[in-house]
């Protein structure tokens, strides 16, 4: 056996479990994600539901992710599952009356302002 008829036995095995490691990539990558917001986060600065909303989330999806391995990866969209849930109730607070700054709808813009868009002023009525 060369390094050749590895590497094609490898990539058959990823074949076959294709579902299984697009998941688990997916996962993997908004786990960094997540990693890279809490990163950035500054403590004092940042709420500490903020901080514990995202390692919920990431939480939910790495314990997926290992869970993959195991005879009980059904129980990973669950995980998951969690996750987000953990993560929207710990905002419940913010979103209780209004939505908070920066979220809102922008007010609905007359045609006049979208001329600088379409390229001037030949669509005017």
């Amino acid at each position: 056996m060369n390094g050749g008829d590895v590497l094609l036995i490898l990539f058959e095995l990823m074949l076959g479990n294709l579902p299984t490691v697009a998941s688990d990539t997916m996962l993997v990558a908004g786990c960094v994600m997540i990693a890279c917001r809490i990163e950035k986060m500054m403590r004092g600065v940042t709420a500490v539901r903020v901080f514990i909303q995202h390692a919920a989330l990431a939480l939910g999806m790495f314990n997926a992710f290992l869970l993959s391995f195991t005879k009980f990866s059904a129980w990973g969209t669950a995980s998951v599952a969690a996750g987000v849930l953990i993560f929207f109730l710990f905002s419940l607070s913010r979103w209780r009356y209004a939505p908070p700054a920066g979220t809102e709808r922008p007010r609905p813009l007359a045609s006049k302002h979208m001329r600088h868009v379409h390229g001037g002023n030949r669509s005017e009525p």
